[in-house]
């Protein structure tokens, strides 16, 4: 094989080198993973979904929060196959204990503020879109509530005005200020 018959793909770790006609170079080839993973993003859920909007987006879009979420998958998975039953996501108001405690807290305290960012878009995005349904209630009690108290609201304000915003008024809107 000559360099002319390979060409470089893009894996999850990492480039690779493959023939140009094999299999992985025409499924990852320069621009289909990213159309495939930006149209994911864009509906808010992965191909093999996680349950829901605030794990898929967290897991495609937050890095650092893909071991914590791996490993809630991993109970669920050995709690269906222990137990006889079929399969659920994890629970939202486990995945916001996540985002609070495995995601965000160690992001502040080591100054990862691009993991912050990252985070803040996520919940927004969530939130614009919960109409103070549950996904409002567990985010706002599990993560921005907790965050307020820790001492950390000043800079949730500071990084994403607008989210804090739409909390303000969310709240007030559904008489919880």
């Amino acid at each position: 094989m000559t360099a002319d018959d390979e060409i470089e793909v893009d894996t999850a770790a990492g480039p690779m080198t493959v023939s140009r006609r094999s299999p992985t170079a025409q499924a990852l080839a320069a621009g289909r993973l990213a159309a495939v993973q930006h149209e994911q993003v864009g509906r808010g859920l992965m191909d093999w979904s996680l349950g829901s909007e605030l794990a898929d987006l967290l897991w495609m879009t937050v890095p650092v929060a893909r071991s914590a979420l791996a490993a809630l998958a991993g109970r669920e998975l050995a709690d269906a196959a222990e137990y006889g039953r079929f399969l659920n996501g994890p629970l939202y108001g486990d995945v916001a204990s996540l985002v609070h405690a495995d995601v965000l807290l160690p992001a502040l305290a080591e100054g990862r503020r691009e993991v912050v960012v990252a985070t803040l878009a996520v919940l927004h995005r969530v939130i614009a879109g919960s109409d103070g349904d549950f996904r409002w209630e567990t985010i706002d009690g599990y993560v921005i509530r907790m965050l307020e108290k820790e001492g950390h609201g000043e800079v949730l304000q500071e990084i994403d005005p607008a989210l804090m915003e739409l909390v303000r008024e969310t709240r007030r809107r559904l008489g919880q200020d």
